[in-house]
């Protein structure tokens, strides 16, 4: 048996997502793949568009075996921890042979020695690093500046999305001192953040941006976006999303902002929370509140903080992500416990033998599954319990939907 694993958000699973799985199958020769997929937040700081029981279903229903569900306090966080943590859980399931992941560059020895130098951090990467943060460069921007200092082959690698996953990937491996090997699939389709729509592939960025558009416009029968389902995701997906459309999906950023103002008001000193500075605070106090949730995070923008981590910081906010807490995570071992979203019939072997030789709870239901876990195993559960039933009000409030919970959800199996 021969498994690989992909660390992924599927917002929502298209086809080249599709494509990757095919690829890995086919120049690995593996027999099964899992997927560790972001919850109903995602590491950009945004909600997911779908709910995670219904990305995890198309998942399983386009090749992969099993999904489990990355911690919400690792999946809304830096590119670093997302990886990390997505490793670690991988990792510690004693199963997986190959982390494959996409990237703009396949010269593996590039993205290697670029990532050496993300852990050993010569001096002079320190020294550049440190001056054009003084500056008021944002970190990405100051850190992938800094890799010229060291290796000058790598000065805009950084500067794509998945290339700084792949060595965050990378990083994370030999930190960890793992056994899997790392495998790349170069991207061939378009770029992570463009929105074209021309062929059979298109980035997950250009799904959501027509799903945004369409509703923007009040078009409850959208014959055109339906059309393009079915171009660009496969049948599954495209099913999934025509039959949920406006009852519950989609998901954007501004059907939080009411919970957002609600913290805002109530919250009278700087919180500890996650990716937020005593600044960053202070500033979205002085903001106007009665606006949208975009249009806040849109006020806050500076020189030195980019979108994203602003993004981030309001999410941790508002699910109540707190810098001690995340410490305590992370000391104590980062997983502690695999969470099986969805399920693929032929993976029932992989499974077994996941069960067999995992480090941690492997469970389907979480009404069993919980009864195993540490104190600071329960703790981290219940932040994902938190966030997907604070997702779920979204839903409610946009569509008077009521979804089940971590409890009641129906586990999405597919043969």
């Amino acid at each position: 048996m021969l498994t690989a694993g992909i660390i992924t958000e599927y917002n929502p699973f298209h086809n080249g997502h599709r494509y990757q799985i095919e690829q890995t199958r086919s120049e690995l020769d593996c027999s099964h793949i899992i997927s560790v997929m972001s919850g109903n937040f995602l590491q950009r700081g945004l909600p997911a568009v779908c709910n995670k029981f219904m990305r995890a279903e198309m998942a399983v229903a386009s090749g992969v075996d099993a999904v489990f569900e990355l911690p919400v306090v690792y999946a809304t966080a830096s590119a670093r921890d997302f990886a990390y943590a997505g490793v670690d859980l991988l990792n510690k399931l004693n199963t997986v042979d190959y982390l494959v992941f996409g990237a703009e560059c396949d010269d593996l020895s590039l993205l290697e020695s670029v990532a050496e130098i993300l852990i050993d951090e010569p001096a002079s990467f320190s020294a550049c690093l440190k001056n054009n943060l003084a500056e008021g460069m944002s970190y990405p921007s100051a850190r992938a500046d800094a890799i010229k200092s060291c290796c000058p082959a790598g000065a805009d690698l950084l500067k794509e999305p998945n290339n700084i996953l792949a060595v965050e990937y990378l990083s994370a491996l030999k930190k960890t001192h793992s056994s899997i090997k790392p495998y790349i699939i170069k991207r061939t389709s378009a770029g992570y953040n463009s929105e074209d729509i021309t062929g059979s592939i298109c980035s997950a960025s250009a799904i959501r941006h027509l799903l945004q558009e369409t509703c923007m416009a009040h078009i409850s029968e959208p014959d055109a976006l339906f059309k393009t389902f079915y171009q660009v995701l496969p049948t599954a997906s495209a099913d999934l999303l025509k039959t949920d459309y406006l009852h519950t999906y989609p998901i954007f950023e501004d059907h939080l902002t009411s919970i957002l103002q609600y913290c805002l008001i109530m919250q009278n000193d700087a919180p500890d929370t996650v990716d937020m500075t005593e600044e960053l605070y202070n500033k979205l106090k002085k903001t106007k509140l009665l606006q949208s949730y975009a249009a806040i995070a849109e006020s806050l923008k500076s020189k030195d903080l980019t979108q994203t981590r602003i993004n981030r910081a309001l999410l941790h906010f508002i699910l109540d992500i707190r810098k001690n807490t995340m410490s305590m995570y992370k000391e104590s071992g980062w997983n502690h416990y695999g969470h099986i979203l969805a399920l693929n019939r032929s993976g029932s072997d992989v499974i077994r033998q996941i069960k067999r030789n995992s480090d941690l709870p492997v469970f389907t239901k979480p009404a069993d599954g919980i009864r195993f876990l540490s104190d600071t195993g329960r703790l981290l559960f219940e932040q994902d319990i938190k966030a997907t039933r604070l997702y779920n009000t979204a839903v409610y409030a946009a569509y008077k939907t009521e979804l089940p919970d971590d409890f009641t959800a129906r586990l999405p199996v597919r043969s």
